[in-house]
């Protein structure tokens, strides 16, 4: 008697079933039907794997307006071509900043994708900082080496600053960008302040 061979059953990703369970809803035979499947294969999935059941109990709450404006492969497809950088993603989308935001917390795994991306633009910058930095005949060659000594060298002295001197060229205060910037955000008069800085640091040296 010829032994009955028993069938292998087809494997899902959690990514595919969880997408399924959005686009079809909190429907066994709806999910199906979008993976392809038996009936029988959703309730196991569903029973076997907690986190796919708790999106379809959360599944069964959703609104028709709930539902994605704009699918997942777009925002992917955006992410790559824009390199990760939101706002290029959402006008290619065709959608709000907040829709890209939106978009990452329902895909978590976009998130990653946008990190990817963004490491990748990064390599291709710094690629070319590099080849400017090496070809003494590029227009940027200058530019170049001078950036990366002010970003990468400060350890070295390579730092601007803003220097304010007073009497015959004697340096009275020397204020990093750093300061400059903060009093720029706290929206004060940086000629005031720094007149303010000047008179302190001449009653100390007349004392």
């Amino acid at each position: 008697m010829a032994k009955a061979t028993q069938k292998t059953p087809r494997k899902y990703t959690m990514t595919a079933f969880r997408l399924a369970i959005e686009a079809a809803g909190a429907s066994p035979a709806a999910i199906a039907r979008h993976l392809n499947c038996a009936t029988g294969t959703v309730y196991s999935y569903l029973k076997r794997y907690p986190e796919l059941k708790a999106a379809y109990e959360a599944a069964k709450g959703t609104a028709v307006e709930d539902k994605p404006q704009f699918p997942k492969e777009a925002f992917e497809q955006a992410i790559k071509l824009s390199f990760g950088v939101k706002s290029a993603v959402a006008s290619m989308v065709g959608c709000s900043r907040q829709t890209v935001e939106n978009a990452l917390d329902r895909w978590p795994e976009l998130v990653e994708e946008l990190a990817t991306a963004k490491a990748h633009l990064v390599g291709i910058a710094t690629g070319a900082l590099i080849d400017d930095i090496q070809d003494r005949t590029s227009p940027g060659h200058q530019r170049a080496y001078m950036y990366a000594l002010k970003t990468q060298a400060k350890d070295e002295g390579f730092v601007e600053r803003s220097e304010v001197t007073g009497a015959d060229g004697a340096a009275l205060l020397d204020v990093s960008p750093d300061v400059l910037k903060q009093m720029k955000d706290l929206d004060l008069n940086i000629n005031e302040v720094l007149t303010n800085l000047i008179a302190m640091r001449q009653a100390d040296l007349g004392g």
